[in-house]
């Protein structure tokens, strides 16, 4: 948490000084020519905070910490059978992190052929809901890990009252965070840019999004509490369901075929997140999670 919010906080030190050009300028009783370069300028400047915060990690890890217990002779090496537990649990966890960045990638297609003010509102948008992942991902963490402690103690109940307790967060959260970005969309949008263009697509976007939040929300607890258990196929299949089959044919088909323009991209990504969150929670509601061997 530390190291990150001192990258956080470098890069936002950077990034202006990089970006723009600072008039009169001066280091060390010298001229500073070499600032303002501009959208290359964010890029550098994301470099080397994270070199930074690389460095600071390893500092952290390697240096400042206590030695940990070592390990019991002949076991500095994962056996064949180790490596393929950690990637039979793994993969499946990996692609369904990959499953939505990757659709969404592919669907800045559609959303370029309506200009550069579509592709504004959707860019200033996922940036602004970046804020709300900071506590849905430490509540996530927490929920996964006390899953797979108190399963790893074939304590059922005490898991399902972690994946409880997650539940009610997320969902207060969502119904925070719904109102937030649902009544202040016009004001979050226009923040960055107020070019008219740009409000008219964002705003639609940040609200329908926000009401995703009531049923999204609520689904993360459960993903962690399956990827703590180590059940993690079922979140990969209902992600890649969610996100191709769905998300990219049905925004690319409302937004253009069927002449709904950038808003029927809005509500492809409005549908297949409701679909991921409800298929989620009825895979959850079988309760295989609880009894699966890793």
């Amino acid at each position: 948490m530390l190291v990150n919010v001192a990258v956080v906080l470098l890069n936002a030190v950077l990034d202006p000084l990089f970006i723009f050009a600072p008039a009169g300028l001066q280091l060390g009783g010298l001229a500073v020519g070499w600032f303002g370069w501009g959208v290359n300028g964010a890029a550098i400047a994301a470099a080397l905070s994270g070199a930074v915060g690389c460095a600071l990690f390893l500092t952290v890890s390697l240096l400042l910490q206590r030695p940990a217990p070592r390990p019991p002779a002949g076991r500095f090496t994962p056996s064949a059978a180790e490596l393929w537990h950690m990637l039979r649990v793994g993969t499946p966890a990996s692609v369904s992190m990959i499953a939505r960045p990757l659709s969404t990638f592919l669907l800045l297609k559609v959303i370029a052929s309506f200009g550069t003010a579509a592709l504004a509102a959707f860019g200033i948008a996922m940036r602004s809901f970046s804020v709300n992942w900071i506590p849905y991902s430490g509540i996530n963490a927490a929920v996964s890990t006390l899953v797979g402690q108190n399963l790893g103690a074939r304590d059922i109940g005490e898991a399902e009252r972690a994946v409880g307790r997650g539940l009610v967060l997320t969902t207060l959260l969502g119904v925070f965070f719904c109102l937030l970005y649902f009544g202040f969309a016009r004001e979050i949008i226009a923040a960055f840019d107020r070019e008219p263009a740009v409000i008219a697509a964002g705003v639609p976007f940040l609200q329908l999004i926000a009401v995703s939040f009531l049923f999204s929300g609520p689904m993360l607890p459960l993903v962690s509490a399956m990827n703590g258990a180590g059940d993690t196929k079922p979140p990969m299949i209902v992600a890649f369901l969610a996100n191709w089959p769905i998300k990219l044919p049905l925004s690319w088909a409302l937004a253009l075929p069927f002449g709904w323009g950038i808003d029927g991209v809005w509500i492809g990504m409005f549908v297949s997140i409701i679909f991921e969150a409800i298929v989620m929670a009825v895979w959850y509601r079988g309760g295989a999670w609880k009894s699966k061997k890793v």
